[in-house]
């Protein structure tokens, strides 16, 4: 693995470069649309270190390494701490804050500091959560209690809870196409769903240090129970569950399709697969959880 000089200052223009980002450089809610925008095409979430790759850290100048100079993705803490540095650099206002997913079997919240979100202000005092895994929403999210927020990819709305707290809920999808079968849910009232809780409070980075490191060597959630590498676009995302790649569609923010399933017999065809989709590049064998990919995962790729 290359390495890189730690004493070398980090380079906004090559992050920058590294994103396929050519637009203004100014603290405006555009530039951060479409900062994030670019960096969902470019930069996947994915965890296939945690699978037979080596040991990450969540320094800051180690997830520049990976990120901008190996062309890699990341966790959400590592998406998440670095992509604040960036809109630092450009001069938004930057705060890392928590969030946690809500479990729809056992209905309770995981745990605490398991995930990270930022909480983004622009120039005008606009406000917006931003999370970069591309799970839930691949765009920034206007702070405003109760509104509807409409893009391809779906429906959401923050509830105010206190001060510090929101609820986040999604629309859930009318209908899902997936292996040539139409799945379709009628129009009720009951149709948002609570998907997490942010909590406003500010974080540091050393915070997340325990549970990150607790990723790393367990295999007792979402984030490692499986491979995941996910590059997410406006119309939909490619997504490598195991030794397969699914390709969605977004058809519109209630209509979702599977439209294309490409699965690795072997290493050498699963690095292909990495290479053709998502331009990742390793060199070390993973060992991805062995199970069938059926109706109730659905739910974890929405």
């Amino acid at each position: 693995m290359p390495q890189r000089d730690k004493g070398r200052q980090m380079d906004m223009q090559k992050y920058l470069q590294r994103i396929n980002y050519d637009g203004p450089i100014e603290n405006q809610a555009t530039t951060l649309d479409k900062l994030i925008a670019c960096h969902y095409s470019h930069v996947p979430y994915e965890n296939l270190d945690l699978f037979g790759g080596p040991r990450r850290s969540m320094d800051l100048d180690d997830i520049y390494q990976k990120i901008i100079e190996e062309n890699r993705g990341g966790i959400c803490c590592e998406l998440n701490i670095l992509f604040a540095w960036l809109l630092k650099e450009i001069r938004f206002q930057v705060e890392l804050v928590e969030n946690q997913v809500f479990l729809q079997k056992t209905k309770t919240f995981d745990r605490k500091l398991e995930h990270s979100t930022l909480l983004v202000t622009c120039n005008h005092g606009e406000k917006f959560f931003v999370n970069l895994s591309g799970f839930y929403y691949n765009f920034p999210l206007a702070v405003v209690d109760m509104k509807e927020q409409v893009r391809k990819s779906g429906a959401l709305r923050l509830k105010k809870q206190d001060n510090d707290v929101y609820l986040l809920e999604k629309k859930q999808k009318q209908c899902f196409s997936f292996a040539g079968k139409e799945i379709t849910k009628p129009h009720t009232e009951d149709d948002w769903q609570l998907i997490q809780k942010i909590d406003t409070t500010p974080r540091q980075a050393f915070e997340f240090q325990a549970i990150f490191d607790d990723i790393v060597t367990q295999r007792n959630c979402f984030t490692n129970r499986n491979t995941v590498c996910r590059a997410e676009r406006e119309m939909g995302f490619t997504l490598l569950w195991g030794m397969t790649v699914y390709r969605k569609e977004y058809v519109d923010h209630c209509t979702e399709k599977v439209v294309s399933v490409v699965t690795a017999n072997d290493q050498e065809e699963l690095k292909m697969l990495l290479k053709n989709f998502f331009k990742i590049l390793i060199d070390y064998d993973i060992e991805p959880c062995s199970f069938d990919f059926t109706k109730e995962h659905l739910e974890e790729l929405r």
